[in-house]
C-alpha cells in the first residue's frame, strides 16, 4: 500500500518498497533499497527564476503538479528530469540509473511523479 512522504512544500505517495530521506530545505532522495535508481528532489529558493520550457528538448508534464520533462541518455547514465511548479517554487526532480535498466522502475517512478502535489503539512 502506498505511503505518504511529506515535506513542508511537497508530498508524494511512495509505492511499497520505496523510502525517502529528507534533506535541508525540503529536498529529498527517494529510492528502493534493493532498487537500481533513485529520485532526487531539489526545491529552488523562492527568488529563483523559473526555468523556461524548450519544446525542442522538453515535453509537457501533467500530473498534480505541472511542468515539463526531459530525458538524457549518454555513456553510463540515464537521467530523466522534471521541472515542476509547487507553491510558486520550482522543484527540480531527477531519476537516474544505468541506461540498461531505464525501464525497470519506470512504472513506479511515473506513479511517484504523478502523485507529487502541494503538501498539506503545517508550516512553521
Amino acid at each position: 500500500m502506498p505511503r505518504l512522504f511529506q515535506t513542508k512544500i511537497w508530498q508524494a505517495r511512495l509505492p511499497d518498497g520505496w523510502q525517502g530521506t529528507k534533506q535541508l530545505f525540503d529536498c529529498a532522495t527517494l529510492f528502493k533499497p534493493d532498487g537500481i535508481g533513485q529520485i532526487g528532489v531539489m526545491v529552488c529558493p523562492p527568488e529563483s527564476e523559473h526555468p523556461k520550457e524548450n519544446p525542442a528538448v522538453t515535453e509537457r508534464f501533467s500530473g498534480k503538479l505541472q511542468g515539463f520533462t526531459h530525458t538524457s541518455t549518454g555513456g553510463s547514465s540515464f537521467i530523466r528530469y522534471w521541472w515542476l511548479t509547487c507553491r510558486g517554487r520550482t522543484l527540480i526532480v531527477d531519476y537516474s540509473c544505468s541506461p540498461s535498466f531505464a525501464e525497470v522502475e519506470r512504472h513506479e517512478v511515473n506513479e511517484i511523479l504523478q502523485s507529487m502535489e502541494e503538501s498539506d503539512a503545517p508550516a512553521d
